[in-house]
């Protein structure tokens, strides 16, 4: 986007005004043609390649491992976090399984097979103060299947992967439950990732016609095995258009997998936006303005599709429209570039779509005028009303903000007028606010019927 394209206006003079940064912006080139060849003739090369590959497949696995058991966390700044289950538990189909939904492979009493021994070699286990070496790792995973099979025979039909994670780890460690780290719990989940994304290209190119139709097959493969698409009702509809070399109108996803299911479909229709628009513009680049409205339909569409939940005032909404949105930005970025962004421009993508999501919605100004029982209201207005033909994402969310503020405020004191005495909505709903507003933040897990563990 160039900063000509960017224009203020007389009522945009607050500390949310626009400024001149550009939304979809590259690094500055820093080097000559002889600079980079040399680069690519060093030894570091090779680790940056990887921390360039490790990068982009953070961004692409976010859509999976944010349905997978999540702990949430909000901090000073109301930034809402997604952490790991950092402790081994037992997932619903009865598996082992640590961190980003990773499953140890063995069987019911704990020998490991060989995917399982190289899963645990990545992860860095500590007990106390004392990291686990590889022989008390596989301990560990025996004493766990041990304790769950004891916990069954007493229980019956109440079985142990039925409780929560809180409460396996209760069973499982006592007081000094064995903790992996956040940093090789990422490492061990992403090298899966990779495999199945890799074995996913080598069945059809075709996945990789964009990045979040690479996103989509990729998390099919990551839930479903090496094949990645299958289910007991045979692949899916997804996959053997892909194969053909279309993206259908609807994936036909299986709908038990409620929120899982509902992103997929939202993946689906972002996929083709892309689509259409490579259509359009046949071989030319893209230009930031259409990469804009994408952006804008991007988003307007995930407000459809988890309306309710921003309603419901969710917290694990606002990390899954962050995630989501970058992981568009990304998208936009290559298209607009014609190359994958470096590590650095993708750290710089994912702190402007947390900004966006964060400063420009709920930490609006003008959303903060708003009452606040209604500000979740305002937020989902404000992204039905933004422009979608903006030059810039930010122009047309600040716009759309101030609007539906000044509607709120203005309804809010209209009713003040009629109802002096009535005491306000806002007094009224304190208590039950009170009472209520941390509820999502401690622990997110994807409630789904009859949910399958991943193969």
């Amino acid at each position: 986007m160039s900063n000509e394209n960017v224009q203020n206006s007389p009522d945009e003079s607050s500390p949310q005004s626009i400024n001149n940064d550009i939304f979809f912006a590259p690094l500055e080139e820093k080097e000559t043609e002889e600079e980079s060849t040399e680069t690519a003739e060093n030894p570091e090369n090779q680790k940056e390649e990887n921390q360039a590959e490790k990068a982009l497949l953070s961004c692409l696995f976010a859509p999976t491992y944010l349905m997978e058991s999540t702990l949430t966390s909000q901090n000073e700044d109301g930034i809402v976090q997604s952490e790991p289950i950092n402790h081994f538990y037992f997932c619903s189909a009865n598996k082992l399984t640590i961190g980003y939904g990773t499953k140890i492979e063995c069987d019911t009493n704990g020998k490991l097979a060989k995917e399982g021994i190289q899963a645990l070699q990545q992860l860095k286990i500590c007990k106390g103060n004392k990291e686990l070496t590889e022989s008390e790792k596989q301990q560990l995973v025996r004493d766990c299947c041990a304790a769950r099979n004891r916990y069954d025979r007493i229980h019956g039909k109440n079985k142990f992967c039925k409780l929560g994670v809180h409460s396996q780890s209760r069973v499982l460690f006592g007081s000094n439950p064995a903790l992996v780290t956040k940093e090789s719990a990422l490492d061990t989940a992403l090298t899966e990732y990779k495999n199945k994304q890799q074995k996913l290209l080598e069945n059809n190119k075709n996945f990789n016609m964009n990045l979040i139709v690479s996103t989509i097959g990729t998390d099919l493969a990551y839930q479903y095995g090496s094949r990645g698409v299958v289910t007991k009702q045979g692949s899916t509809y997804f996959y053997k258009c892909v194969k053909k070399g279309y993206l259908p109108q609807n994936g036909q996803f299986d709908s038990r997998y409620g929120d899982r299911t509902r992103l997929r479909n939202w993946m689906l229709q972002t996929a083709r936006l892309f689509e259409d628009d490579k259509r359009k513009r046949k071989e030319e680049p893209a230009t930031p303005e259409s990469q804009s409205k994408i952006f804008m339909t991007a988003l307007k569409s995930f407000e459809k599709t988890f309306h309710q939940h921003i309603m419901n005032r969710q917290q694990h909404v606002k990390v899954l429209m962050e995630q989501c949105m970058a992981l568009v930005m990304t998208q936009n970025f290559q298209n607009i570039y014609e190359r994958y962004p470096q590590p650095e421009e993708i750290e710089n993508i994912r702190q402007t779509s947390q900004n966006f999501v964060y400063k420009e919605l709920y930490g609006s100004t003008e959303i903060a005028r708003v009452e606040k029982p209604y500000r979740e209201n305002a937020i989902a207005n404000a992204i039905k009303e933004a422009d979608t033909n903006a030059p810039n994402p930010l122009v047309s969310i600040r716009a759309a903000t101030k609007k539906v503020a000044d509607k709120s405020v203005a309804q809010s004191e209209e009713k003040a007028k009629k109802n002096p005495q009535k005491p306000s909505l806002t007094a009224i709903l304190k208590s039950a606010e009170e009472k209520t507003e941390g509820v999502d933040l401690n622990l997110f897990i994807n409630q789904e019927t009859n949910t399958q563990g991943r193969a």
